[in-house]
């Protein structure tokens, strides 16, 4: 995960992208890594659907600091690339984001497959 992040904060095509990082990690060294690579919020697993939608908020508050709210957005119109070496945690995270109207996801099972799907997608 790391590696991607950095790769997409990197490329002058990608860097505005919001990257939000959904993990089981709790060493605060490794939490540290990510804030400071550039990753727009971090939610810990397990999950409840309210802190999806706060994380995607804080992710979204990004693009445009005149505090977006998801509910602002054209559902249709945001793109997820979701990417978890877990099917089941894939799952679990499509339907909550689905069930938040989300219809434009992408799964990717590890970093590689994102950065290919990054690189191949416009």
């Amino acid at each position: 995960a790391l590696e991607l992040l950095k790769f997409i904060k990197e490329d002058d095509a990608f860097k505005t992208i919001p990257f939000m990082l959904v993990s089981s990690e709790n060493r605060l060294s490794k939490l540290e890594e990510f804030k400071q690579a550039g990753v727009a919020a971090i939610l810990p697993k397990p999950f409840e659907p309210l802190h999806l939608s706060r994380a995607l908020n804080a992710s979204l508050d990004l693009i445009n600091h005149d505090e977006l709210e998801l509910e602002l957005f054209d559902v249709h119109d945001v793109r997820v690339l979701l990417v978890d070496d877990s099917k089941l945690a894939r799952n679990h995270i499509r339907r909550v984001l689905e069930g938040m109207g989300l219809q434009r996801i992408k799964e990717a099972e590890n970093g590689a497959m994102a950065l290919t799907y990054i690189k191949d997608e416009p």
